[in-house]
């Protein structure tokens, strides 16, 4: 029999090599207002950038669209539902009904019966008989400038030798109970035929966490690539959280519905009305953004 000390020396030498070429990286989890977007400016160059948050307008119809001086200017002011035009231009989506803008985050409609009638709802609360109607879970707030942009966090990312990862990533600052999912964004080159930016679920779906009482999260995945290198000519562009306004409704494998019809209520007529172009800035919002080609 070998001795020991001979043993422990073939055992390093097969473990060894393989833990010393992997490699790990850690980036921050910043705050964000769109698509590579914070209060109306790029955060990294090599993409453009799209906001979806706009300030609530209860004057008017329409929201009004962030700029780093509103920003900077009204920390306490709500945010609302808004369908950033170029945005739904670039991509072909339609406009939604302008009964679904204009609409504070914690008042979006959720789905309210099996036939997927969407309604606007009270918070759940003393006041509400229950367990019927449907409610809003408490605390719902409306988000501010403040609270949207207190959000941070860290993701650790390890790449291993055979092309795999392990990632986790941790988030804070975020509303108790919000849904959020995780989504890697690529940006494809015109030979693929691929749309030329695309976000994909982080790790596959469901890629989906829910913030906890103190409004934090962690998201782990076992991934089949390495995040920070190329694949097949797509370069990942950052890693985004996605916030759902709509009662927690998650899409799968893309963030929201843009083309899908859907029925709401309104509010005010108590008619049924049908919409297409429920996508981002509507349905959903983004709320955190780690850039993957910065340094950190």
């Amino acid at each position: 029999m070998p001795p020991r000390s001979l043993i422990t020396l073939l055992v390093l030498a097969a473990f060894t090599p393989g833990d010393a070429a992997a490699q790990t990286w850690t980036r921050p989890l910043e705050p964000s207002t769109g698509f590579n977007d914070l209060c109306g400016e790029a955060i990294f160059p090599q993409a453009p950038n799209f906001s979806f948050s706009a300030l609530h307008n209860p004057d008017g119809t329409d929201p009004i669209p962030l700029t780093p001086e509103l920003c900077d200017d009204n920390p306490d002011a709500v945010l609302a539902t808004w369908a950033n035009p170029d945005f739904y231009a670039a991509n072909g989506f339609p406009l939604p009904d302008p009964r679904l803008i204009n609409v504070p985050y914690n008042r979006v409609p959720i789905i309210v019966d099996v036939t997927g009638l969407r309604a606007f709802v009270p918070d759940h609360g003393p006041d509400v008989p229950q367990p019927i109607p449907p409610t809003h879970s408490r605390p719902n707030k409306p988000d501010t400038v403040r609270s949207f942009l207190r959000v941070g966090g860290r993701m650790r990312l390890r790449c291993l030798p055979d092309g795999t990862a392990r990632i986790v990533i941790r988030g804070r600052g975020y509303r108790p109970n919000s849904v959020l999912t995780i989504w890697i964004v690529w940006q494809n080159p015109p030979e693929s035929g691929l749309p030329p930016i695309l976000p994909q679920p982080l790790g596959g779906a469901p890629n989906t966490v829910v913030a906890d009482p103190r409004g934090r999260f962690t998201f782990a995945r076992a991934l089949s690539f390495c995040p920070m290198e190329p694949q097949n000519g797509s370069v990942p562009l950052a890693i985004d959280v996605a916030k759902h306004l709509d009662g927690g409704n998650t899409y799968g494998g893309t963030p929201e519905v843009p083309l899908a019809e859907l029925s709401f209520v309104d509010p005010d007529t108590g008619e049924i009305f049908t919409s297409r172009g429920a996508g981002a800035g509507v349905i959903t919002v983004d709320q955190g953004v780690i850039p993957l080609l910065l340094d950190p």
